[in-house]
């Protein structure tokens, strides 16, 4: 996979720590503003949600633009959606061409594309400016396309699949890289890379997370065990050292990469299956949003639930996302809607 050395992205999904990258608890955090207030704004997100309307079945997939302005969503009606953060409202038409659910989206880290994994087996890239899809299909997947997640500079791409295998694409050449890598023995859940581009996290049915080296395509150690239920999430840490997982066995975990283990006690709360973490851009903090319909939101050092809920009474919870600043959560939910809450900035 290239790296390109010297570059700077903002922050999002993918995020390269940039050169004034701060100490943290769990390593190098990224000197993100303003985060100076955001265990305040933690601790402070309105309870009462903003609700987006636009899709016809359930929102599987949600994510940030880098620069926080957009949010795409990914839907059970083979749709994907791009909604204004200003206005609250969609921009354009639906983007169509899907023949199955729009199972996984992802932004790249310049924001001028999406990537979106579909129950059809493909993989498609659109041109979000235009509205558009850009180039064929990606095809190469036997099976439903469950995950798809950016490298860091945006030339490559990493899905995961009911195939039980991960595949690495080359953006330019709309080619696949390499062979599938190959270990898990169920269906590939979820998919995420690591800030430096080096590292593959994936998480499966097979109650399973693998870590992989992403250049050479091959396993990192031993699998990482102790779910009880299938995998549905994984997420890597700002700075890479840890990762997230959340389950079928309702539980949140937390992995150190390095040292291949679990860190501290499951994470309980949830009073069901875990279907999508994330970590808030400095790292501290993780939200999880559940079959139980809550998101919950977690001290990703003292593994403690802070604040109270969000509920957003709109059902099963399938995707969790942070803005690039932490002001916003935005889930994907059950009934077809997108519901946002806001932190209280005094």
């Amino acid at each position: 996979m290239e790296k390109v050395k010297g570059a700077t992205y903002q922050a999002g999904p993918a995020m390269v720590p940039p050169k004034n990258a701060m100490p943290g608890l769990n390593g190098i955090v990224p000197n993100l503003t303003p985060l100076t207030s955001t265990s305040m704004m933690i601790h402070n997100f309105l309870a009462a949600c903003t609700v987006l309307k636009g899709h016809d079945d359930k929102v599987l997939s949600v994510a940030f633009s880098p620069d926080g302005q957009r949010v795409v969503s990914g839907s059970a009606d083979n749709s994907i959606c791009l909604w204004d953060m200003q206005t609250r409202t969609r921009v354009g038409s639906s983007l169509s061409g899907h023949a199955g659910w729009a199972r996984s989206v992802a932004y790249s880290p310049d924001g001028e594309w999406v990537v979106s994994g579909s129950y059809d087996k493909t993989i498609r890239l659109w041109n979000v400016r235009r509205g558009a899809p850009a180039g064929s299909p990606l095809r190469g997947h036997s099976s439903k396309v469950l995950s798809v997640a950016f490298s860091p500079d945006g030339s490559t791409v990493v899905s995961g699949s009911t195939d039980k295998t991960i595949c690495l694409w080359d953006v330019h050449a709309e080619a696949q890289l390499g062979s599938p890598l190959e270990g898990h023995t169920n269906a590939v859940q979820s998919v995420a890379i690591s800030w430096d581009g080096t590292r593959i996290v994936s998480g499966s049915h097979d109650k399973t997370l693998r870590l992989w080296d992403a250049d050479a395509g091959v396993q990192i150690g031993s699998a990482l065990e102790g779910h009880s239920g299938m995998v549905y999430t994984v997420a890597f840490s700002p700075d890479g050292r840890m990762v997230a997982s959340g389950s079928g066995d309702n539980t949140v975990r937390l992995w150190d990469t390095r040292a291949g283990i679990q860190v501290g006690r499951p994470l309980i709360g949830h009073g069901g299956g875990v279907n999508s973490v994330a970590f808030s851009p400095d790292g501290m903090w993780v939200a999880s949003g559940s079959v139980d319909t809550n998101v919950f939101l977690w001290d990703g050092r003292t593994g403690a639930r802070v604040g109270t809920p969000l509920k957003g009474n709109a059902g099963w919870v399938r995707s969790v996302a942070f803005s690039p600043h932490a002001r916003e959560i935005a889930a994907g939910t059950e009934n077809g809607s997108i519901c946002l809450w806001n932190a209280k900035v005094h």
